[in-house]
């Protein structure tokens, strides 16, 4: 998150993303240094967070993380899951997205650029729809 802050300033919306954005980060570091028979550890904490959603009933919705205070009223009622619903929509991101459209979303953010005119500059989709087809792809997996 220090990173983050260093390149982006601070953020008031898309809390979801910055979050996840860091669990993607631990992911892709402990892919990288850890020795494993053919295995991707990526895919093993994806499969892993799925499991953390299959296990309760109420599942938060991306919109419901958008703000700070979105978050940790979320967080509050879902604990874990809040952690590993923004992890999983990250990852899903950078299945079908260039890595560089991270650091293109944290310039914009510290260019000033609205958070959604951000995202969607650098992704190419406007976060409702990716909203929309995240969720999709939780509903086809649990």
């Amino acid at each position: 998150h220090q990173y983050q802050i260093g390149e982006a300033g601070q953020w008031n919306r898309l809390n979801w993303l910055m979050e996840g954005m860091a669990d993607m980060v631990a992911a892709q570091v402990v892919n990288a240094n850890t020795v494993n028979n053919g295995g991707n550890e990526v895919d093993r904490y994806r499969f892993t967070w799925l499991n953390v959603l299959r296990s309760t009933e109420r599942k938060p919705n991306l919109k419901n993380l958008d703000t700070r205070q979105d978050w940790m009223l979320d967080f509050q009622n879902n604990g874990l899951v809040t952690y590993r619903t923004a992890g999983l929509a990250v990852l899903y991101l950078a299945d079908f997205r260039e890595s560089a459209s991270f650091k293109t979303y944290m310039n914009r953010l510290r260019e000033g650029v609205d958070a959604e005119q951000a995202f969607e500059s650098a992704f190419g989709v406007t976060c409702s729809a990716y909203t929309q087809e995240y969720e999709d792809w939780v509903a086809n997996n649990l």
